[in-house]
């Protein structure tokens, strides 16, 4: 009797260790499962969250792509339909080459195909040109504030009085202008009509709009994908012409919004001056060696 009643505690102890056991590895498992559970919850946000990121890239990337594609349509002519004569040239990969005379001595000559007297050209060292840059807070932190005028066409006008080494007046003015359109929208129209939406310089007296379609642009020299050195020529009984640095730059603003500034800065040289004036047909031109001008695009509202 004795011996049977220390069987069944033996048994009950066992039984009780053997379920405490299962209890324990019930509840590691369980929370194991939770554990796994919790994992793959995350996972989840995780992946929810990287195919956001990748799109967000993507876009970037493709801004990026499309601005450096199409930034300098502005800048470039499309000569696919136009009456190329085969003279009129770049120089771009020629002007390296020791064995042209024409380069022999540095520079070389512009032709134009529209029959403009045609120019020797000196190129500028990347040190000048980066003394054009208007992006360059050295050069622009002095300058007066800007004063409201008015408004003309719609544009709110500003202005500032500068003066130069010789105290001459120097005038800056400054147009701006809210408009319901996204910088997409900018590239996709001056991709379509490149010529119509180049900005000049300069145009000549009683000069009409549908004129500019006769401007002829040319790329002398690329000093990075950036920064251009380009020529312009506006026809009539005396050319109109000028030398400027073409420039891009973008940011991104606080709170995910781009800025984007397009330049043209005139630039010259004692050695393009004592060509020019050498030239015979001094007569038949006129050249522009001051002035620029600076389009900003800034995102406001929006895409």
């Amino acid at each position: 009797m004795i011996r049977e009643h220390q069987r069944l505690e033996e048994t009950l102890r066992r039984g009780l260790a053997a379920a405490k056991h299962t209890l324990v590895r019930d509840e590691e498992g369980q929370g194991l499962m939770v554990g796994i559970l919790r994992l793959a919850l995350q996972r989840e946000r995780l992946s929810s969250q990287n195919t956001e990121l990748r799109a967000a890239l993507a876009r970037h990337f493709e801004f990026q792509k499309r601005l450096s594609n199409t930034s300098f349509h502005v800048f470039n002519e499309d000569h696919s339909d136009s009456n190329d004569t085969g003279q009129e040239r770049s120089h771009l990969g020629a002007m390296h080459s020791g064995n042209n005379p024409e380069y022999r001595d540095g520079g070389w000559w512009v032709h134009f195909a529209d029959n403009s007297p045609p120019f020797y050209f000196y190129p500028f060292s990347r040190d000048i040109v980066d003394k054009s840059d208007p992006f360059d807070s050295k050069l622009t932190k002095h300058w007066p504030a800007e004063s409201p005028v008015g408004t003309f066409m719609g544009w709110n006008l500003h202005q500032t009085k500068l003066f130069r080494d010789n105290n001459l007046p120097l005038l800056r003015v400054k147009l701006l202008k809210k408009s319901r359109c996204s910088i997409e929208d900018v590239y996709k129209v001056t991709c379509s009509q490149p010529k119509a939406c180049r900005p000049t310089l300069a145009v000549p007296k009683n000069w009409g709009l549908n004129q500019r379609y006769d401007v002829t642009l040319q790329v002398l020299q690329v000093f990075d994908q950036a920064t251009h050195l380009i020529v312009d020529n506006i026809p009539g009984p005396i050319n109109l012409r000028y030398l400027c640095v073409a420039r891009k730059t973008q940011w991104e603003l606080k709170g995910g919004k781009r800025k984007m500034c397009l330049s043209m800065v005139t630039v010259d040289s004692e050695d393009n001056q004592r060509r020019r004036a050498a030239s015979p047909s001094t007569n038949e031109v006129e050249w522009l060696t001051e002035g620029g001008m600076v389009l900003t695009l800034t995102e406001l509202d929006g895409g």
